[in-house]
């Protein structure tokens, strides 16, 4: 997720400062505020793909606009409850003292919120922990940033993913049943903290431990596992499956690496006999597509991997960070705000209109590639990982206004290549793009030619995937 930095004052002022309005600092508003929440730029949908469900609780703070967080910060991890239709109130609203109120003399307020509740926080840190799998709605772990300048009006909080959520979709082979199968993982961090403050997760290098998978539907012929995991990379880790005939079989996991917000798929079959294994994708709601993956395993035998490939990863991404620091539109070559640990060693070049630009001309809390209107543009991507086969290039995109078919055209090593089923681009409404790359490539070439248009198209979320 992108965030904006919150100044480190943030935590001494929510330690020190009540919420609670007393008769001499009771504004003059009658009503707490109320509050709007969203996930995902989807107000219909929430952690486990269904609608956010009344008597879900999330957790607000109320901080000064003007950042003097130490003396203007007025509320601190007040619960508020949701009514319906995405609206959330405090907790026992109407009592004398409770919710929230904007400040009397008219000043500036941000928000910062988090879904599930906790009353355990301490200093601004919230304690994670997927140990236990039984209601992944109290572990999938989400953080909204965005509110910012309000002083009157209903804040809309966008709430994003900050954890992993792993699939596991099992087939069995015939005369193989499925019915009471049960899964572990052995090998993986099940402890975290979350900074409120500054929006970073840390993970419990010494929490080390065994999770219980989630069944969510079994029977004889296909069976869905899910869990709700931490952030990692570089990850060796063994999924362990348990049958009702007492038989085991285990598929072992190397350098994996799992991003926060996004979710993994692994298309899974169960026989004994080493056949390719070919299942159609599988939808992916709400969270970022992590990518899927098929191998089969043998009861009772060495785990093979299906077609003899071993698992891909996810070995360069950029999402182009956030930064109030630049202005709405900046020049490529001027643009500092990288997201990619890699960037150092990965440049971009603009030939033409491209420049990157924030999503939102108020917040800046989004920033994406843009290929500008009535142009032509191509950018360069360079200096890429070597050594990767099957590489799949995943970003996404949308039009500023307006839509396209077939502009976007990607070159790789001097080969032109064509995504697969390219989209239509529509009016800010993302689109997911897929393009096949040839084994090697370490130059990729973005271009589009929009010079009979008036619309321009943004990129995102820029991901390589492959084998190494």
């Amino acid at each position: 997720m992108k965030k904006v930095a919150i100044v480190p004052l943030m935590l001494a002022a929510l330690a020190l400062v009540s919420c609670v309005v007393t008769e001499s600092t009771k504004p003059n508003y009658s009503r707490p505020v109320q509050f709007r929440a969203a996930i995902d730029n989807d107000e219909s949908t929430r952690a486990t793909a269904t609608e956010w469900e009344v008597g879900d609780e999330i957790g607000i703070y109320m901080l000064s606009g003007d950042n003097s967080l130490r003396s203007n910060a007025q509320g601190e991890n007040v619960k508020h409850v949701h009514e319906g239709s995405g609206v959330f109130v405090a907790d026992n609203a109407g009592a004398e003292g409770e919710g929230l109120f904007y400040p009397k003399d008219g000043g500036k307020v941000d928000f910062i919120a988090y879904y599930p509740y906790s009353d355990a926080i301490t200093g601004g840190i919230y304690p994670i922990s997927v140990a236990d799998q039984t209601r992944p709605t109290k572990i999938d772990f989400m953080y909204s940033d965005n509110a910012e300048d309000y002083s009157s009006g209903v804040p809309f909080l966008q709430f994003h993913h900050e954890l992993v959520r792993l699939v596991i979709a099992v087939t069995a082979a015939e005369g193989e049943t499925l019915t009471g199968i049960a899964a572990t993982i052995q090998g993986m961090m099940t402890q975290g903290k979350f900074d409120l403050a500054t929006g970073t997760l840390t993970v419990g290098e010494e929490s080390d431990g065994e999770i219980e998978l989630r069944v969510v539907e079994s029977n004889e012929e296909e069976a869905i596992i899910e869990a709700i995991l931490l952030p990692q990379s570089g990850l060796d880790f063994t999924i362990r499956f348990g049958f009702a005939d007492g038989t085991t079989a285990t598929l072992a996991m190397e350098g994996v690496n799992y991003a926060g917000g996004y979710a993994y798929t692994y298309n899974i079959k169960v026989n004994k006999q080493a056949e390719a294994v070919v299942i159609e994708n599988s939808e992916i709601v709400d969270w970022k597509n992590g990518g899927e993956n098929d191998y089969q395993i043998e009861k009772g035998g060495k785990d093979e991997e299906g077609g003899g490939d071993g698992p891909g990863e996810v070995y360069y991404e950029e999402n182009f960070g956030t930064s109030s620091a630049y202005p709405t539109q900046i020049e490529l070559a001027d643009f500092e705000g990288w997201s990619s640990p890699l960037a150092g060693s990965v440049s971009y070049a603009a030939t033409g209109t491209v420049r990157i630009r924030s999503k939102s001309l108020e917040t800046r809390d989004n920033l994406l590639l843009q290929f500008a209107s009535s142009s032509a543009g191509e950018v360069a991507i360079t200096g890429l990982p070597e050594g990767y086969s099957d590489i799949t290039l995943n970003c996404t995109a949308f039009t500023w206004s307006g839509t396209t078919t077939n502009v976007l055209q990607f070159q790789a090593g001097g080969v032109d290549v064509t995504p697969d089923d390219m989209p239509t681009l529509l009016t800010e409404t993302t689109q997911q793009v897929t393009v096949a790359l040839p084994d090697g490539t370490t130059t990729i070439r973005i271009r589009a030619d929009l010079s009979a248009t008036s619309t321009s198209i943004c990129i995102d979320d820029i991901q390589l995937k492959g084998r190494k």
